[in-house]
């Protein structure tokens, strides 16, 4: 701002509108104004910040400004947002003006105060447009796009500041914000397609891999476990792989047995046969023994037990009286 009177207050103000949806839950628009001199080491000379600015049922108009002193004759004016990130800047700004105020010490010019209109936006012929070029609606439906879910907005005839909300198939409420369809982005938890059928009811076609009413179960290839000697079974997609006991096996399912744990097993079948044959063969002679001991009185043993008894008798000792101190026979 140009041309200013040293020593002057000036009222630098603009109406701002909330045009965010209460719906979306987002950052509520908060900008501030301030005042610098156009000098090389700028000085600032006012500052004012609005904090949150509050949505209404329709969009409220509401004025906001701050008053400076000129210490030079030309000033950089800004409106900046306080909202950090991409959300909480939708606000509408209408009626910019400079101005002259007497002496006041207010924020702002008093209502009837006298004061000097330095400068405000030529107004635009049609009172449903806003913006510099006038080619912004000044309708809800344009500025807070209401409706949600690709609801189409109609503005009443009667009243710029009312709409209505047509909404697309399966979706109702407001602001089209209620969603009745079978199949929602959800439905099949991104793990198949979601189709519709005639009694407004849905089934998903889940993806490989993938099953039940909603996709949300992982096939199991290893319900059926086909890994042979302890192998343990890993599913992967679509299919399984057997990991094996070190390495004793191999094969796609550790059917494959290597040889050194071939000849350890033949081994040791053969100890097993060998030692089933001796037991074997021990628990027939002492079946065959008693069938002809006891079924047709042939004891095979016989002689030998007679044999051994008479031996036991022979071997009996006669005891014989020895005198160890005997008298010696006279010698002649």
């Amino acid at each position: 701002m140009y041309n200013l009177c040293v020593g002057l207050k000036y009222e630098f103000s603009a109406y701002l509108a909330n045009v965010i949806r209460d719906e979306l839950n987002s950052p509520k628009p908060n900008v501030r104004f301030e005042v610098w001199t156009a000098t090389e080491n700028g000085t600032l000379l006012a500052r004012l910040c609005t904090d949150s600015i509050s949505q209404c049922t329709n969009m409220t108009w509401a004025k906001y400004g701050i008053s400076f002193v000129a210490q030079n004759s030309s000033v950089l004016l800004l409106i900046i947002s306080n909202a950090g990130g991409r959300h909480g800047n939708n606000l509408a700004i209408d009626d910019i003006k400079i101005r002259v105020c007497s002496n006041s010490k207010s924020g702002v010019c008093l209502p009837g105060s006298s004061s000097l209109l330095l400068f405000e936006p030529a107004p635009c012929e049609s009172s449903s447009t806003i913006g510099i070029d006038c080619n912004i609606s000044y309708s809800l439906c344009d500025l807070t796009q209401p409706c949600r879910n690709n609801g189409t907005c109609t503005t009443h005839l009667n009243d710029i500041n009312q709409y209505t909300c047509l909404c697309s198939s399966g979706f109702n409420g407001t602001h089209c914000e209620l969603d009745h369809r079978p199949c929602k982005p959800q439905t099949c938890l991104g793990h198949g397609e979601c189709h519709e059928t005639l009694d407004l009811s849905f089934f998903c076609w889940c993806h490989d891999g993938w099953t039940g009413i909603h996709c949300q179960s992982r096939i199991d290839n290893c319900s059926h476990d086909t890994c042979e000697n302890d192998g343990f079974c890993r599913p992967i997609l679509l299919n399984y792989t057997c990991e094996c006991l070190g390495d004793s096996y191999s094969g796609r399912h550790c059917e494959i047995t290597s040889m050194k744990i071939t000849i350890l097993k033949t081994v040791s079948k053969s100890f097993a046969y060998i030692a089933i044959i001796a037991m074997i063969s021990v628990a027939m002679f002492i079946v065959i023994m008693d069938i002809l001991k006891y079924c047709f009185g042939m004891d095979p043993t016989r002689g030998d037990l007679e044999r051994i008894r008479r031996e036991k008798r022979k071997s009996r000792a006669i005891q014989r009286l020895v005198y160890t101190h005997a008298p010696a026979p006279p010698t002649k």
